[in-house]
């Protein structure tokens, strides 16, 4: 990730003061919770291994000795034995039942908690995504979530279900968005980092005094390396803070993007929307914003991170993710709202459902795996910033998606790229 969008991502967060996120800046997320008072961070429990039962005796020992117990050395000694005998037994309880409720489905992605909170289990796909690994992330089932007074910054662990050689590269797009307005501006930031070949941490963070009621998102997480005989895929990120600095401005941005190494054929590019920020106060203008890719060639690709009439965009994040266009076995579009509403008209959409059907080229008689997110969203300025791309419909022929805003947020037109996996 860029200097300059993670600079914004934690000076711009609502986190109560600039100065405690600059001293945050670098320190691990778990760190980070116990300093700025527990933002929704979790932590994966160490159940196994040499340090768990080391940590329990340590902590006996210490207990021992803060109580002031006069004891001999065989007694320390025996109730030591007896205190890891005692870890072993619940780790390996903790571990038994782990594996009893992972048997049979081997695509079971979860997250643990270090504050005895319901661990969470992300939505992944049961079928084969090309060496990657893919899921959604929902706030709403992150530990402490209250939709009525929401954290402005959440962490949560996400564990792979099949691990990495090496750390892989997370692409994130917005599915789902109920944004409060803060005073002056809107949006929210969602990235990914401490990844490694097990797992990564997912952040959602409010903006500009923004409230995050509902954070719904799809991740992809592409490995490095050139995987054999299947689709090969790149992923990466991309922020207006590479051309400009933060502030309004009404301002298209256009961005070279280098593939980490060249394809062999040209490949398709999806892009999707990661993080937002706009003017919010009254008079500013309406909400737009789109993500899309052109001149792609072997060695990369122009990134458009686009605004129009009067709105004020102070950021916009975007994800990439490219493929070889020499596969049969996967295709990329996208679904667009068809009652799309004259920037002068008052007769706004609540939304609609848009079908698209499968070329005949890439059906296999089966439904393929289908990631989609926003790229593009028309949205007045009169209300919540709300979205959803839910419910979607997928068989072996088809698609039908609703594309919509909720409430009454006046919703005028909505785009969302999706990859489909055969």
């Amino acid at each position: 990730m860029d200097h300059a969008r993670r600079d914004w991502e934690h000076t711009h967060a609502r986190t109560g003061s600039a100065t405690s996120e600059t001293t945050l800046h670098n320190a691990h997320p778990f760190h980070k919770a116990i300093a700025a008072g527990d933002h929704g961070v979790s932590a994966p429990i160490e159940s196994s291994g040499p340090n768990a039962r080391v940590s329990v005796v340590g902590q006996m020992k210490g207990i021992l000795i803060c109580q002031g117990f006069n004891m001999s050395t065989k007694s320390i000694i025996g109730l030591i034995v007896i205190v890891v005998v005692i870890a072993g037994a619940t780790i390996g309880g903790v571990l038994g039942s782990r594996a009893g409720g992972n048997a049979g489905n081997d695509k079971t992605t979860s997250t643990n908690s270090n504050n005895g909170d319901t661990p969470i289990i992300p939505f992944v796909n049961d079928t084969s995504t090309h060496g990657n690994e893919t899921g959604t992330f929902d706030i709403s089932k992150t530990p402490g979530y209250d939709f009525f007074n929401p954290k402005p910054m959440v962490a949560q662990y996400v564990r792979f279900a099949k691990s990495f050689a090496e750390a892989p590269t997370i692409a994130i797009g917005m599915v789902q968005i109920n944004i409060r307005p803060g005073s002056d501006t809107v949006g929210l930031t969602t990235y990914a980092d401490q990844a490694s070949g097990e797992g990564y941490m997912m952040h959602v963070d409010a903006v500009g005094g923004s409230q995050v009621h509902t954070a719904r998102l799809q991740w992809l997480a592409v490995p490095p390396e050139i995987t054999v005989n299947t689709t090969q895929y790149q992923a990466g990120h991309a922020s207006t803070l590479q051309s400009r600095l933060r502030g309004s401005s009404h301002d298209n941005t256009t961005l070279h993007v280098t593939f980490p190494y060249k394809f062999d054929v040209a490949p398709s590019v999806v892009v999707w929307i990661d993080g937002v920020e706009m003017a919010s106060r009254t008079g500013s203008g309406d909400w737009r914003l789109r993500t899309y890719s052109s001149d792609v060639d072997l060695s990369g690709f122009t990134m458009h991170i686009d605004t129009w009439n009067n709105t004020e965009l102070y950021v916009g994040n975007a994800s990439w993710i490219a493929y070889s266009g020499a596969s049969t076995n996967v295709m990329s579009s996208s679904l667009r709202t068809s009652n799309v509403q004259p920037l002068d008209s008052t007769n706004y959409t609540w939304g609609e459902v848009v079908h698209a059907d499968w070329p005949d080229l890439v059906k296999t008689g089966k439904a393929p795996v289908v990631l989609a997110a926003f790229g593009m969203f028309d949205i007045d300025n009169n209300s919540l910033l709300r979205f959803s791309a839910l419910d979607a419909n997928v068989t072996a022929d088809g698609i039908d998606m609703e594309i919509a805003g909720a409430e009454q947020t006046r919703f005028r037109d909505g785009e969302v790229p999706y990859i489909a996996i055969f």
